[in-house]
């Protein structure tokens, strides 16, 4: 009997690591549930339940088997306290990082245990399957998402309406002409050169709605996944880490929030510059300059990003002379794509440069940046700027910075020149396209260093940075799925601005307010309402008028174009007025 209770306490004893394991599951598991709004007792049958896997092997298995068991769980369940902890307090930068901070130490406990699941097949039966999953995953939900904002009426002039009759007169006159961009007729070149948008035509020909332009940025997102495998591969990294990384770069918060404000042409960056970068990890000259070509084409500034990676490839020595080729190609199409939009448009944005340049142009901000470096430091990291540059970096597991190699923080030169360095304070947000550039840099700079670092390192980051990203969707997606919900909590809202559309001939000049334009954008002339630009010289020319109701800053529109001679046609109090021109 005595010897029965010893072996008893001694393989509890033996068994103690998977044992605590499972209490903690258990406590980690039912505060969880219960943050969701489960009840108590339902909370803790769950957890309960959850502890079974590791009470289990803690009685039943050999060796280190339990352990494993115990560790995956305790994984999962401190990812959800944490996940259900960033979804309360979604806007909480410090709690965040505590968050990542804490499962970045549960992560390297848990590493070893979960580099050491295996299975009977062929790992790429498992992972390309998995990868390809999240990018169908990535590229239906923020597809729905957008629609869905579309749908709603709740994206604006600034940009979706202007990029809407963009790809209407691309098909229509197979220019980029647009009219509610600057507040009369031009050409979208004239503000940014982007030849990319004509590869992207045929599939909005085929497709001729606005809700197609939405897409096709979430593919062309979504396909940045290939060539980012294949380079991953091209380095030595295995199937299951391929995977993970194609994970963190489809779900990181940059690329996530980058969707959320509509259509840009930076959404075709990540999949061209990935592209370049496979093809100059293979040293092939001519694909990685075609690559270079199409990557300038998405905008003028775009070639910024190529000139960094090329510069990188040049001093780090791993391709010397394909690295002087691209960034040459590069910086000389910058200078012609600049001096055209001086010559022929509206002139680069180099305002959003002007605190730190000594005479308001991009030499003097190299000026500015020799004379008075601590000054362009200070501009870089204020307080904001240094919270997204933290956002930016936590879901790729810091692995950018583990390096000695200094070259390779030639590839951070997207971040600081275009995110940090300028005063226009959507370029250091997550939640609009001037992220894409930067992030595509960062996650190659990534790849290179996971690819040289010791087994124990790179588990143990490799978990921060899956963790970070999962923590960082889990404050964002729940957001951005609200969208989605709008189509049903705003049904009726949503029938009387359709039914007020169709007051408008498909061919009349009409002007809007900025969430109604893009519904009427498909026209050759349209105006926005009350933006910056002054379209009163237009009036003789505009047939109709859209005024959006829901938002009283333009409840005083109705009246005054009445005064102008416009009759209402359709009106629903708090929602829509539409007007005519009385003849």
């Amino acid at each position: 009997m005595i010897d029965s209770v010893k072996n008893i306490f001694s393989r509890i004893y033996n068994r103690r690591e998977p044992l605590i394991l499972s209490a903690v599951c258990v406590w980690m598991t039912c505060i969880a549930l219960m943050g969701f709004s489960v009840s108590a007792r339902a909370s803790l049958i769950c957890a309960l339940i959850t502890a079974i896997p590791v009470l289990f092997s803690a009685l039943a298995l050999k060796g280190n088997t339990a352990v494993h068991v115990g560790r995956l769980l305790l994984f999962l369940s401190s990812l959800a306290v944490c996940a259900r902890g960033v979804y309360e307090k979604k806007t909480d930068f410090y709690l965040f990082v505590c968050a990542a901070v804490f499962m970045a130490v549960v992560g390297v406990y848990c590493a070893r245990s979960l580099a050491e699941v295996e299975f009977g097949c062929d790992s790429r039966l498992i992972w390309i399957p998995l990868a390809v999953c999240a990018a169908l995953y990535f590229a239906v939900f923020n597809s729905a998402v957008t629609v869905s904002r579309y749908l709603a009426y709740r994206a604006p002039a600034f940009d979706f309406g202007i990029f809407t009759q963009i790809f209407y007169s691309l098909k229509e006159h197979f220019l980029p002409l647009t009219t509610c961009e600057r507040g009369y007729e031009l050409s979208h070149s004239a503000v940014h050169l982007s030849p990319v948008f004509y590869l992207a035509l045929p599939i909005y020909a085929l497709f001729p709605r606005p809700e197609t332009v939405q897409i096709i940025q979430a593919l062309a997102l979504a396909l940045g996944v290939i060539p980012l495998w294949l380079t991953a591969k091209r380095l030595g990294i295995s199937n299951k880490v391929s995977a993970l990384f194609s994970a963190v770069y489809l779900f990181h918060p940059a690329l996530m929030g980058g969707c959320m404000y509509d259509f840009h042409e930076n959404s075709f960056l990540p999949v061209m510059i990935l592209w370049t970068v496979y093809f100059a990890e293979k040293n092939k000259l001519i694909p990685a300059i075609i690559f270079t070509v199409l990557t300038c084409s998405v905008k003028e500034d775009a070639a910024v990003y190529i000139a960094f990676l090329g510069l990188f490839l040049l001093f780090s020595g791993r391709r010397k002379v394909l690295g002087a080729t691209i960034t040459g190609v590069a910086l000389a199409y910058f200078v012609c794509a600049c001096a055209y939009l001086d010559a022929q448009g509206l002139g680069i944005m180099t305002w959003r440069y002007t605190h730190v340049s000594s005479d308001g142009t991009l030499t003097g901000v190299i000026v500015t940046a020799i004379k008075e470096p601590f000054r362009v430091i200070k501009e870089c990291f204020s307080a904001d700027k240094f919270q997204f540059a933290v956002m930016m970096l936590l879901p790729l597991g810091l692995l950018p910075f583990f390096t000695k190699k200094i070259s390779r923080y030639i590839l951070f030169g997207g971040l600081v020149l275009v995110n940090l360095m300028p005063n226009w304070q959507y370029q250091y947000s997550l939640d609009f396209q001037y992220v894409f550039g930067p992030l595509t840099l960062l996650v190659y700079a990534s790849l290179i260093n996971y690819s040289e670092l010791a087994p124990a390192v790179r588990r143990s980051l490799a978990a921060f940075a899956c963790t970070a990203c999962v923590l960082a969707a889990s404050a964002r997606m729940p957001s951005q799925a609200n969208y989605i919900k709008y189509l049903d909590e705003l049904s009726e809202e949503i029938e009387v601005l359709d039914e007020a559309m169709t007051y408008v001939p498909d061919d009349a000049p009409v002007a809007a307010t900025s969430f109604l334009l893009a519904h009427l954008a498909e026209r050759d002339v349209v105006y926005e309402i009350g933006n910056t630009y002054d379209i009163s010289d237009k009036m003789d020319d505009i047939e109709y008028i859209v005024i959006d109701l829901r938002y009283t800053e333009w409840d005083a529109l109705p009246a005054k174009y009445a005064k102008l001679g416009y009759i209402p046609v359709f009106r629903d109090d708090n929602v829509v007025c539409v007007m005519k021109k009385s003849k």
